[in-house]
């Protein structure tokens, strides 16, 4: 199996892995030979790249941290508790800046958040990941515009229980984890038409009130469910920063690593929402979301180390870099350079990824220096002293 951009696929290239609507519906299964009209579905729902079966690739398996039917239904669950709290919100006529009054005092916004769907949502998914012991994330999402939403939601609490465990986070505290990370967006429900913009095309004034999100959805899951303080603290706090400059608060962290034996401050930065901080943007990275380029791993977790200390926990970003897969398998890369130079120009797949030296994969080989296509080539990257390599997205 590969993974191959949008615009490189072809009618009659098999679909390698199944995909799903924003309503967690089952649009296409893995498997079925792509057609012209399934060719435009996928670009009409923004796919910018997919999974392929064919006979070269067939031996290469991408290990996925959740299976299809775990994505599926929490999928259902978060269109369907989105979509309660959204005809509650709907039924208000009043600006932003008055719903967080009416969100603080108003009875009859109290309980919008069906908070048993997110608990049964997040304990599917937290419950798999334990039972399979995954602990690396070594597949390369597949991304749409129309499934958005849900899709950052649960890759980002799939990323935040990986994280977590690197702190010997246990189940209980896990769940909470990923409970927080579900719901750390339902707050843009307030503004549905600016919460779907991409946060680089917003005015400065939607950027200024787009600042409250955390804000309405800590209030919101308050009204929902008073006792749930820890997911309350985290979604509140999950765009603050270590130096004071984050919002809504503007509170400070103290870069210390985000353990339970640490006393939580009230005037200081909540661990949970330090590690939510993380796995939320590095999502936005490869996502697009954050300034409309598409990031790979190694470049989206470059861009957060540089920001280590200041606006990202560097503890976090360090137990980052070891549940990510630079280059997972399936995906396509180019050999800049090497050692040798004989492979030098040459692109092919991941067959198995490294997780030791993660630039010295096993690929397979599938085209020369020039482009032209070769009798694929098993290579084992880890012979070579150094080599230069880039996964194409």
């Amino acid at each position: 199996m590969k993974s191959l951009k949008l615009q490189k696929v072809k009618v009659g290239d098999v679909l390698g892995k199944s995909l799903f609507s924003e309503k967690g519906e089952l649009m296409l299964a893995a498997g079925y030979e792509l057609t012209q009209e399934m060719l435009n579905l996928l670009k009409k729902h923004g796919y910018r790249q997919v999974y392929l079966y064919d006979e070269a690739t067939k031996d290469i398996k991408p290990l996925d941290v959740i299976s299809d039917v775990v994505r599926a239904t929490t999928t259902k669950r978060l269109n369907n508790s989105y979509g309660e709290v959204a005809k509650s919100l709907d039924r208000v006529h009043t600006s932003p800046l008055h719903m967080k009054h009416r969100l603080a005092d108003d009875h009859s916004l109290r309980k919008i958040l069906p908070v048993g769907e997110v608990n049964k949502a997040v304990s599917g998914l937290v419950e798999e990941i334990l039972d399979n012991n995954v602990s690396l994330l070594s597949s390369l999402p597949m991304k749409s515009i129309t499934g958005k939403t849900f899709e950052h939601a649960i890759d980002t609490a799939v990323l935040t229980v990986l994280i977590g465990q690197q702190f010997n986070y246990e189940y209980k505290e896990l769940k909470l984890l990923g409970s927080a990370s579900l719901l750390h967006d339902v707050g843009k429900l307030v503004f549905p038409q600016i919460g779907e913009k991409q946060e680089f095309t917003l005015s400065f004034q939607e950027k200024w009130l787009m600042r409250e999100h955390p804000t309405y959805g800590m209030l919101i899951l308050k009204g929902s469910d008073p006792h749930s303080y820890v997911e309350q603290t985290t979604i509140l706090q999950h765009h603050e920063r270590p130096d004071g400059k984050g919002f809504p608060q503007g509170i400070k962290g103290d870069n210390v690593p985000p353990l339970k034996t640490v006393e939580p401050d009230p005037t200081r930065i909540f661990r949970h929402a330090e590690i939510l901080a993380v796995a939320n943007a590095y999502d936005n990275y490869i996502s697009g979301e954050m300034d409309g380029i598409l990031y790979t791993p190694q470049a989206a977790v470059s861009e957060l180390v540089q920001q280590a200390g200041t606006v990202y926990n560097p503890h976090v970003l360090r137990a980052l870099t070891k549940v990510i897969q630079f280059f997972p398998a399936g995906g396509e890369v180019m050999i800049h350079s090497t050692s040798s130079g004989r492979w030098d120009g040459f692109k092919g797949f991941v067959m198995t990824a490294n997780s030791q030296e993660y630039a010295k994969p096993v690929v397979l080989l599938m085209q020369d220096a020039h482009g032209n296509d070769i009798d694929p080539e098993e290579v084992d990257l880890r012979e070579e002293e150094q080599v230069q390599l880039e996964l194409i997205i």
